[in-house]
């Protein structure tokens, strides 16, 4: 600082300058003559000739991205060898499923460590629970899992609840570039069955499938949840062509039971509640 004060700004104190380049030119001329001056505190070399002595080798490379402020973060890497970071998920070596790693959060990048060694780099991604997947961490096989999850495996589950779970499991596998990506969603599709019922499960999976909609558990839960609140509403319909008078005839048909769905109105019978009884 006090070279700076002394050779550069009382130096060029007495000076009126018109423009920034024109002030940042004169300064710049300044400081070439204080490193390149001799008998630099009495020795016969300069700032500039001790410079290219001792420290220009010494000098690391700069990094290679700007500095940013730093979040740290501990996380357990899924059994889809991913890691979810504020609503994002980040893949790591395969190798780490079901281990702890340290999670460093820039401004625009993601590094995951394990170990005191940087194991994943991945460019920040958006909040939008879409996965940013690195090929050289996806396994040979998905058997190679310490979880043992794999495609058939949970295809094999949801076929043994019905066709339509099978088959919204299915387009979500298909949904996905990698097969790990989906793992999380399908089972949590699956595990629907425990909160509510196999067969609750099968029905809103057929809703998916008829109304063609693309499967997510949200979806999926909405119809569970919405079966639940109106459950299906049995009506025994009366039989026009009965008489009520005592010692009639019992009618030959007696109409079927109708079932209601939600919306239906339970005070309009059915095609099945008119039958006709032929008169001799």
């Amino acid at each position: 600082m006090d070279i700076a004060e002394r050779w550069i700004i009382e130096y060029l104190a007495d000076r009126s300058f018109f423009s920034l380049e024109e002030c940042n030119e004169a300064i710049a001329e300044q400081v070439e003559w204080i490193n390149h001056r001799d008998q630099f505190r009495g020795r016969s070399q300069s700032r500039w000739q001790l410079f290219e002595q001792y420290e220009r080798d010494q000098l690391l490379p700069l990094p290679d991205r700007p500095w940013s402020w730093a979040v740290w973060r501990k996380s357990k890497v899924g059994m889809n060898y991913h890691i979810r970071v504020d609503n994002h998920f980040y893949s790591v070596p395969w190798q780490l499923a079901g281990k702890t790693v340290e999670t460093c959060i820039l401004d625009d990048a993601i590094d995951i460590i394990h170990d005191t060694e940087i194991v994943a780099r991945h460019r920040k991604g958006p909040r939008n629970f879409q996965y940013s997947t690195l090929d050289e961490h996806v396994p040979p096989s998905h058997q190679d899992l310490r979880t043992r999850w794999d495609r058939q495996r949970i295809e094999q589950w949801a076929g043994s609840i019905g066709a339509s779970t099978f088959a919204v499991i299915e387009q979500m596998f298909n949904a996905r570039k990698v097969e790990a990506q989906a793992y999380n969603s399908c089972l949590a599709v699956l595990a629907l069955s425990k909160d509510f019922s196999r067969s609750e499960l099968e029905q809103a999976c057929d809703v998916i499938i008829r109304t063609r909609q693309v499967p997510s558990v949200r979806r999926i839960k909405e119809q569970l949840t919405d079966h639940r609140k109106h459950p299906p509403v049995t009506v025994e319909p009366t039989d026009p062509a009965a008489s009520t008078t005592p010692g009639a005839s019992t009618p030959a048909t007696t109409p079927a039971r109708v079932v209601a769905r939600p919306g239906d109105n339970p005070n309009v019978r059915g095609a099945g509640a008119f039958t006709f009884k032929e008169v001799n």
